[in-house]
C-alpha cells in the first residue's frame, strides 16, 4: 500500500535515493511535483460536497451497547498552576514501579487534554444534531481525527481493562477485560524499559476524516495532532504529580489487534504511558 494515496510511480522513479519517509515528506509537500495540482481541488471538492464535509466532522468514534463510565474529573487545582514552573518541571519518566493513580487524576488528564468546550466552559453531553464543538486540543481544520483508548491496569475507582473515551458523553465505553490486554510484553517491545505502569492511552487516527479534504497531506496533520495533545497531557501529568512518557515502542499491529481497529482506515499513531516512577 503506498504511504500516499493514489501515488503515482514517477515518485519513485523521481526519487530512487531516498527512503519512503523521504518520498512521503518530498511529496506531501504543497509545492511537490506531484501534490501541487491537487491540493487547492481536493479541498475545493471537499467544501463543495457536503456529504464528505459531513463525514469529516463526525468527530468522534461510538460504541454503541457498551456500559459508559461518566468521568470524573476535579479542575479546581488546575486554577492557581503557575504555568513557567510546570513547563520548567516538565519531564520524561521511565522505570514506572506499578503504583496507581486515581480515577480523577484520569478523567482531568482527559478531560483538559480533549474535552469539548465552548464559550469557555466544558461540555459534558453533546446531543445529536447539534452544532459542531471544539476541542481542548487543536487539529488540522477542526477535523479531530484522533480517538483515544485507555488501558486501565492501575487506577484506583476503575476496573482494570479496555476503555474508549466518549468526548461527547465525557465518559469512557468499557471495550474489554480479555487477559490478553495485560500480557504487555506480547505487543510492547520496551515493557522493561517502563515497568508497570498505571495506565496506558493508545491514540488512533481515523484516516479517511482528514485525507478527504487534504489527501497525502494528511498524516501530516494527524501527527501534529498528536504530538499536540501529547504535550499537554505531559504537562497536565506533571501538575498532578503524575509521571508520564511518550512511548514509539509497540508493536503496532498487535496493539491494533487488541483494539479492534484494522491497521488501515483507522491505525496507532502514539501511545502514552501514565503512572509514577522512581523518584516518586
Amino acid at each position: 500500500m503506498p504511504l500516499i494515496p493514489d501515488q503515482s510511480k514517477r515518485v519513485s522513479e523521481n526519487l530512487p535515493e531516498y527512503f519512503e519517509d523521504a518520498q512521503y515528506y518530498l511529496a506531501s509537500k504543497v509545492q511537490s511535483e506531484y501534490f501541487v495540482h491537487r491540493f487547492s481541488e481536493r479541498v475545493q471538492k471537499w467544501y463543495a460536497t457536503p456529504d464528505m464535509m459531513k463525514e469529516s466532522f463526525h468527530g468522534y468514534k461510538k460504541y454503541e451497547n457498551k456500559p459508559e463510565i461518566p468521568l470524573l474529573p476535579r479542575l479546581k487545582t488546575f486554577r492557581n498552576i503557575n504555568l513557567e514552573k510546570n513547563v520548567l518541571n516538565r519531564k520524561s519518566t521511565r522505570g514506572f514501579k506499578g503504583k496507581s493513580i486515581s480515577f480523577s487524576d484520569l478523567s482531568n488528564l482527559l478531560t483538559l487534554s480533549m474535552g469539548l468546550k465552548e464559550k469557555g466552559k466544558w461540555i459534558k453531553n453533546k446531543k445529536e444534531g447539534e452544532s459542531f464543538i471544539s476541542r481542548a486540543l487543536p487539529s488540522g481544520g477542526g477535523l479531530y481525527a484522533l480517538e483515544y483508548y485507555v488501558l486501565s491496569l492501575n487506577v484506583t475507582g476503575l476496573n482494570s481493562g479496555l476503555y474508549h473515551y466518549s468526548p461527547h458523553k465525557a465518559s469512557l465505553a468499557h471495550l474489554s477485560s480479555d487477559k490478553k490486554l495485560f500480557d504487555l510484553r506480547n505487543y510492547w517491545s520496551q515493557k522493561e524499559l517502563f515497568g508497570s505502569p498505571a495506565a496506558i492511552i493508545y491514540v488512533t487516527a481515523m484516516f479517511p476524516r482528514v485525507r478527504a479534504k487534504y489527501g497525502a497531506r494528511a498524516l501530516r496533520y494527524i501527527l501534529m495532532e498528536a504530538g499536540g495533545v501529547g504535550t499537554q497531557m505531559n504537562l497536565i501529568c506533571n501538575a498532578m504529580n503524575v509521571d508520564f512518557c511518550f512511548d514509539g515502542g509497540g508493536c503496532e499491529e498487535k496493539i491494533e489487534g487488541l483494539l479492534g481497529v484494522d491497521g488501515r482506515n483507522e491505525g496507532l499513531v502514539a501511545q502514552f504511558i501514565i503512572g509514577h516512577g522512581a523518584e516518586y
